[in-house]
Formats: structure tokens, C-alpha cells, sequence
């Protein structure tokens, strides 16, 4: 059974690389095309193009870092070398900590607390005049 999972999790990466690859190599082309089509149709032929080819393997550039960061980040969180939160707390990735959710309030229905404000208004005013 661990041999299974552990070739799930490489053909897993596999598949992931290769998508990356395709993103990283079709993005900037398809951007830069829509930049053709808008240069053909203004008739500044390289101007659009170049600039959208630039801008598209920069936001290609700046989704892989970000990805990279995220999946370092829980890498590392996960890891045994992890810092462990105390008992009362559960360590999350991110730095986030979870703290356990405090003693419910017991519900009260939206009509006696209106109820209670009124009556205490009144009361109140009854004591003015």
C-alpha cells in the first residue's frame, strides 16, 4: 500500500510539472496574441505585442514564485522540524495560530432581547416624567 501512494505522489508531481511547463510556455504566447490582434487591428504592429508578451510572462513569473512560496510555506509547517504550539493551541500553516472556540453563549431569541430594550426604554421614561 505505501509503494501504491508513493507512486500516486510521483505521477502526481509529474502531471503538475508538465502543466507548469504548458502554463509557463502557452501564457505569454496567447497573451502576446491578443496583443497581435489588437496591434493588426490599431496598426502599430510590434507595440501591443511586445508589451503583452512582456506582461504576460510576468504575471506567469509572479503566479510561479507565489505558488512556490505557498507550497514551501505548508512544506515546512508540516515538516518534523515544525515548530509544535502548546497543548492548548493547534499550530497552522502560515504562522496562523488556532486557538480553540470559546464556551458558547446560550442563545437568546432576537425577540426577547427586543423586548428586554423596549421595556427597560419604557422604564426609563416612566422614571423621567
Amino acid at each position: 500500500m505505501d509503494e501504491l501512494k508513493a507512486r500516486q505522489e510521483l505521477y502526481n508531481g509529474f502531471g503538475d510539472t508538465m502543466a507548469r511547463g504548458f502554463e509557463i510556455a502557452i501564457t505569454p504566447v496567447l497573451v502576446a496574441g491578443i496583443g497581435f490582434l489588437i496591434d493588426h487591428f490599431a496598426g502599430t504592429l510590434p507595440v501591443f505585442t511586445i508589451a503583452f508578451a512582456l506582461f504576460g510572462l510576468a504575471g506567469v513569473g509572479v503566479r510561479s514564485y507565489y505558488q512556490y512560496d505557498a507550497r514551501m510555506r505548508l512544506h515546512e509547517a508540516e515538516g518534523p522540524w515544525a515548530p509544535r504550539a502548546p497543548a492548548d493551541r493547534q499550530a497552522a500553516p502560515y504562522g496562523v495560530e488556532v486557538r480553540p472556540a470559546p464556551a458558547a453563549a446560550p442563545v437568546v431569541p432576537a425577540n426577547y432581547v427586543a423586548d428586554a430594550y423596549i421595556a427597560q426604554a419604557r422604564a426609563s421614561a416612566e422614571g423621567r416624567q
